[in-house]
């Protein structure tokens, strides 16, 4: 009986999911893109980075919902065309400004909060599929103490680990892809705006800040288009 009861948790959680914006975001991947392929990149002793704003229409698609008007996200991605392999520190992103102001990414939980889960339309299209998803949650509320939000909530945060640019080691002939987030207040205040991120070759143990100047940077229609 007891396992009887478990599979029916199980159906009613996969259903309650299927078809919603968070859930659906969360199997969307970035869409490969080289360094040297932005329209803002530079190259330095064979390291490429990149970065551009990222459009609103792949906020949906990539995340469940748009981030607020209180942050910018930048798509950025470093690529490696040496023989070694390299540290980034991915998490250490910065702006500096000709103004000598200076502005790291958001926290995570900061982040996290830019994006409303009650904003998208899990309720699905019809009446039917809007009771059925009610009772679904329900459910799984039961069973676990969660909320509708909270499940919306638990889907955004992995979506936004895995997506988000982090420390990682990248093999020679590899890139990575990911989102940072800046404040968009102090964003405006700053000048001449440069983005810098630290690499360490981990054979060499050199170091190497990358500076990508931010020339007229804005968001683009598609952020993949070549």
């Amino acid at each position: 009986m007891k396992n009887i009861i478990l599979l029916i948790i199980t159906l009613f959680s996969f259903s309650a999911v299927a078809g919603d914006d968070f859930f659906d975001a969360y199997q969307q991947k970035i869409n490969y893109k080289e360094a040297t392929a932005f329209k803002n990149f530079i190259e330095k002793r064979g390291i490429s980075f990149g970065a551009e704003i990222l459009p609103k229409s792949e906020h949906t698609r990539l995340f469940g919902a748009e981030f607020d008007d209180d942050g910018i996200v930048l798509m950025v991605a470093i690529t490696n065309d040496t023989r070694y392999r390299l540290l980034v520190g991915g998490r250490d992103v910065k702006l500096t400004g000709t103004n000598n102001e200076s502005l790291g990414i958001e926290d995570f939980n900061v982040v996290m909060d830019l994006i409303d889960p009650s904003d998208a339309d899990s309720l699905g299209k019809t009446i039917f599929t809007g009771y059925f998803k009610i009772l679904s949650l329900g459910i799984i509320s039961l069973a676990q103490g969660d909320t509708e939000d909270q499940v919306r909530r638990t889907f955004l945060r992995q979506n936004l680990i895995k997506k988000s640019f982090q420390y990682a080691i990248l093999e020679p002939g590899d890139s990575q892809l990911g989102i940072v987030v800046f404040n968009k207040e102090q964003w405006s205040k700053i000048n001449g705006k440069t983005l810098t991120v630290a690499i360490q070759n981990l054979k060499r143990v050199a170091y190497l800040n990358l500076q990508l100047p931010l020339k007229d940077i804005k968001e683009e229609k598609s952020w993949y288009s070549f």
